[in-house]
């Protein structure tokens, strides 16, 4: 999107969604988000599990989001739609920082 429309709410749909899930959301990040997604037309969702140290990859088919790839811990992969590949350790806090006491 060259430029951010004026609008609010938005009406145009993103090819790709990525979502950090919380401990305090993930039933409705699961339950109701993914498929309104899928619905609305997002093509593919990521859904980023810092918890669990995973990421999940879901593109849409008849509208309803298939899970077609999962990563975790220190993997090297390419998530579509992007064409270069991430290693996920960069994306987790070192064990010891991410468990709360």
């Amino acid at each position: 999107m060259p430029e951010l429309p004026d609008e609010n709410p938005l009406t145009l749909v993103p090819d790709w969604a990525c979502e950090v899930l919380s401990p305090s959301a993930q039933r409705d990040d699961r339950l109701v988000k993914l498929p309104l997604y899928a619905r609305e037309g997002v093509t593919r969702v990521w859904r980023v599990d810092p918890a669990l140290r995973a990421v999940e990859v879901y593109e849409v088919e008849r509208k309803r989001p298939l899970l077609v790839q999962t990563a975790t811990d220190d993997d090297t992969v390419v998530l579509a739609p992007f064409d270069k590949p991430v290693t996920l350790t960069a994306w987790w806090l070192p064990p010891s920082a991410a468990t709360c006491p």
